[in-house]
């Protein structure tokens, strides 16, 4: 979704959506890891956003781990250890990006929940 606003001559401003996917993957025989992708209407949105990983279950109710995704919007976060269990989700924080023509605001964005105490009603592995 693209929102035009009011811009000075020869620029122009924006707000694009931005969305992330998340699978939780094995990095090793003793520890999982979670990665997604970030997408967004703009490619300015996509490279170096921050990622924060939450855990939803007593004791991990808020964000747990942090990352940025790469140039192609990719990121993956490997956990010390297996993934203990409980429902999962990745948030991207909004951005705003500021040149001399033009002003994007890069909103945030939330990915599904996955739900590892039940591996087939949301997430699974991904090798």
């Amino acid at each position: 979704m693209l929102i035009s606003l009011a811009a000075p001559a020869g620029g122009h401003d924006g707000a694009f959506d931005t969305r992330s996917t998340i699978r939780l993957c094995i990095q090793s025989p003793t520890r999982d890891c979670f990665k997604g992708r970030v997408t967004a209407d703009h490619p300015s949105c996509v490279k170096r956003r921050r990622i924060v990983l939450y855990g939803v279950k007593p004791g991990y109710p808020r964000h747990v781990y942090r990352t940025r995704s790469a140039a192609d919007g990719t990121w993956k976060i490997i956990l010390p250890s297996k993934t203990p269990p409980g429902r999962w989700y990745a948030k991207v924080r909004f951005r705003e990006i500021d040149t001399a023509a033009h002003h994007h605001l890069c909103r945030g964005g939330r990915s599904r929940t996955i739900d590892i105490a039940n591996p087939g009603g949301g997430g699974g592995h991904d090798g």
